[in-house]
């Protein structure tokens, strides 16, 4: 079985397009990844049908199990759509019982921190995914020293009953775990002593001594209460020469990125991934929060009720399935993962043509606008980003770790409450002043998201958002990144 995956013909043909591509002087190639990327998917897809139908058992059982060669995204879209809760209740049933994986990884995720699951995986997998990875920065043109082999990168994860996978499939990386005391979020100072004495140490690598370059955080708070520890003791980030920040595991809002590259004087990338679906999907370089897809992944974005795909630009839920052979062991099939998206055209601005999407939150995070208004706000929501967008800038909102709030529609009112933990509540007057400036921001962001959809600059609506404040610890029910 692993012989046949390692000479996947769709693998040889992958290869040897790194070999063309690190061969052509040219830098930019959006036509020859178009062909190569749509085509390539499709017969993923074709392939991986296949796989499932005769390796794994779930799908071995099934019944009317799909097989329309000729209608391949059809035959996908005939399959059931899984939930986390599925896996959990049913693990073995969608493991290749015939392949011995060689590590294991444990997660909870960001949506069960109660209950971990396991995912198998195998070496050659990750070799396929790293492979796929420098065939993204080829055919976008952004193949840097950065992705070398020789680059080092420090990962910052914090100490809890999880294990984590490694920083990147190309990388060397060293793992430094910050042990803070929930719900206070401190951190002893000798955990910062010991990152500090890794930032400023040389490490042997390939006969020559190199620094760290890299920092790869989950989730992105470590970054900001390290940067702001460093600031404390009079030290600048700036000084440890970093070239570039990885986020993963939560939100950056664009305040966050703007201080955090001031700070340390690097590059800020966001990247969104899954941990059951071991590809990641890369920042867009033109615009933040907007994710291109490889073509390891096949993605769908669905309507929340009717579970049919979307148009472009409308919010829906995210669905993925993960392709053969880049994910052999444990492969995840129409996988919902409790995040909603917005989908994009295939032809991104920064020359990038496949699938891409911009994430708008967790699905327990967001409300839809269609109970304000059904036929203006199709299937669009309000959700983390915009409610973190809004919150970026007001010092005494709870931030770290991440804002305490919850969304909630009244009926009565026909208005969207978003309610908000803050510090310390005094002034009637500055709180007024205050909850009105958040909820001008937000009602901004959705006239922003309207004239994306609708093409026209001005659409008469009025805002529909009221901002209620609770002083710390009082807020019942709220929202968790977590969850």
């Amino acid at each position: 079985m692993l012989k046949e995956i390692h000479h996947n013909h769709i693998v040889r043909r992958m290869i040897e397009t790194i070999k063309t591509l690190k061969s052509s002087s040219t830098a930019n190639f959006p036509d020859k990844f178009f062909t190569l990327d749509e085509k390539m998917r499709c017969e993923l897809l074709q392939e991986t049908l296949k796989y499932i139908s005769n390796q794994i058992p779930f799908y071995k059982t099934l019944s009317n199990f799909p097989n329309d060669e000729n209608e391949v995204l059809n035959s996908l879209r005939m399959l059931p759509l899984l939930e986390r809760k599925h896996v959990y209740e049913n693990h073995n049933s969608f493991v290749n019982p015939n392949i011995l994986p060689d590590n294991i990884q444990c997660t909870s995720g960001t949506t069960d921190l109660k209950r971990r699951m396991i995912i198998p995986r195998h070496k050659l997998e990750q070799q396929m995914c790293a492979q796929l990875e420098e065939l993204y920065l080829l055919c976008i043109g952004k193949s840097t020293p950065l992705k070398s082999s020789n680059g080092l990168t420090l990962r910052l994860i914090p100490a809890m009953r999880r294990m984590f996978g490694s920083s990147s499939n190309t990388d060397l990386s060293i793992t430094a775990m910050i042990d803070y005391d929930f719900p206070k979020y401190r951190t002893r100072s000798d955990y910062y002593d010991y990152i500090i004495q890794l930032l400023n140490s040389s490490y042997p690598i390939q006969g020559e001594y190199k620094r760290i370059e890299k920092l790869h955080v989950t989730p992105p708070f470590l970054i900001d209460i390290f940067t702001r520890e460093l600031l404390d003791r009079g030290i600048h980030p700036s000084v440890f020469n970093i070239k570039k920040i990885t986020c993963t595991g939560g939100v950056v809002s664009t305040f966050f990125r703007k201080w955090l590259k001031k700070q340390w004087n690097a590059q800020i990338i966001c990247n969104f991934s899954h941990t059951e679906a071991k590809i990641s999907y890369f920042e867009c370089p033109n615009t933040p929060n907007r994710y291109h897809s490889i073509i390891g992944n096949y993605l769908e974005v669905l309507d929340t009720k009717s579970n049919q795909e979307v148009e472009d630009y409308q919010e829906g839920k995210l669905v993925v399935t993960t392709l053969f052979p880049f994910q052999f062991v444990q492969p995840f099939i129409r996988y919902f993962m409790g995040d909603y998206v917005r989908k994009i055209p295939k032809n991104c601005e920064c020359g990038f043509i496949g699938q891409s999407i911009e994430w708008i939150g967790r699905q327990n995070h967001c409300i839809s606008l269609e109970c304000i208004n059904p036929n203006l706000y199709k299937k669009m929501f309000i959700g983390t980003i915009d409610v973190y967008e809004a919150l970026e800038t007001e010092n005494d909102i709870v931030q770290i770790p991440f804002p305490i709030f919850r969304l909630d529609y009244s009926p009565n009112k026909d208005m969207i409450t978003l309610s908000i933990e803050k510090s310390l509540i005094i002034d009637d007057e500055e709180n007024k002043k205050q909850a009105e400036r958040i909820s001008n921001k937000l009602f901004e962001n959705l006239r922003m998201k309207l004239k994306l959809i609708n093409c026209t600059s001005e659409i008469k609506i009025e805002n529909p958002f009221y901002v209620k404040f609770f002083t710390k610890g009082s807020l019942n029910e709220p929202y968790f990144i977590g969850t």
